[in-house]
């Protein structure tokens, strides 16, 4: 995935499609960093059995 570079970001971004939803850019920022974390390796994300226990309080079996 790669966020456009043209724009900064210390500018909100209007959603396209609906103008009434703005990404704040302390958002933005946090994705982005959340992102590059991913990518190397300092984020392993959740496994399926983390989400369900934060989505719904137990496990789905």
């Amino acid at each position: 995935m790669n966020l456009p570079t043209q724009q900064s970001q210390s500018e909100p971004i209007v959603v396209e499609g609906d103008e009434n939803e703005v990404i704040p850019p302390e958002d933005i920022a946090e994705s982005e960093a959340a992102w590059q974390d991913y990518l190397a390796g300092k984020d392993q994300g959740m496994s399926l059995e983390e989400l369900e226990q934060e989505l719904w309080g137990n496990n789905l079996e």
